[in-house]
């Protein structure tokens, strides 16, 4: 009886210590961790009545009304830990209006030469690996002005001109022609 209940409390332990394999990056990073049918479980615990100044305090990436951005070097340690093929992770939370009670959230990962994203309202939660974090730059708006996309791909030559003209045109021939990538987040250059 004590082997089984010695083995449980040893393999506990290991679960605590070495559970989330990945570089800390500096804020909260979800772990990359799946329930037994390959589906991501990052999202079961998420707060219902978080804020962008909860997330500021708790040092997640977060944006409000996407210009007001906090914790943005959270953003540039996962990107240079990525860039150095370092396991890496962030949530990525976003309100969408100052008056937005419900957040978006978006787990992204790079883990074993691969990016992931997953975010908190889609159905789908099951792994796509991508090759490329993009962050892509150009015009747009009304009125123009400097505008960036951050994209996961297979494809490093897609441009800011045609992940643009995918999301807004109705062509479906064009949209297929388009390389699949998963968009990230809007930026304002």
């Amino acid at each position: 009886m004590r082997k089984p209940f010695a083995l449980l409390v040893f393999l506990c332990a290991a679960l605590l210590i070495f559970g989330c394999n990945k570089e800390e990056i500096s804020g909260n990073s979800p772990c990359f961790s799946f329930d037994k049918d390959g589906h991501y479980i990052g999202f079961t615990d998420l707060p219902s009545d978080y804020t962008f100044e909860d997330a500021k305090t708790d040092g997640y990436f977060a944006a409000q009304d996407i210009e007001n951005v906090a914790n943005k070097d959270v953003w540039d340690n996962f990107v240079a830990a990525s860039a150095r093929k370092k396991n890496s992770s962030i949530r990525f939370i976003v309100f969408f209006t100052s008056r937005d009670d419900i957040p978006y959230y978006s787990d992204l990962f790079y883990n074993d030469g691969h990016y992931y994203a997953f975010d908190s309202t889609a159905e789908n939660q099951e792994k796509t690996a991508y090759k490329y974090l993009l962050h892509l730059k150009g015009q747009f708006g009304n009125p123009v002005k400097d505008t960036g996309v951050v994209i996961l791909t297979d494809d490093d030559t897609l441009t800011f001109e045609q992940v643009m003209q995918s999301g807004l045109s109705s062509d479906l021939f064009f949209k297929r022609s388009i390389s699949p990538y998963k968009l990230i987040m809007f930026t304002i250059s």
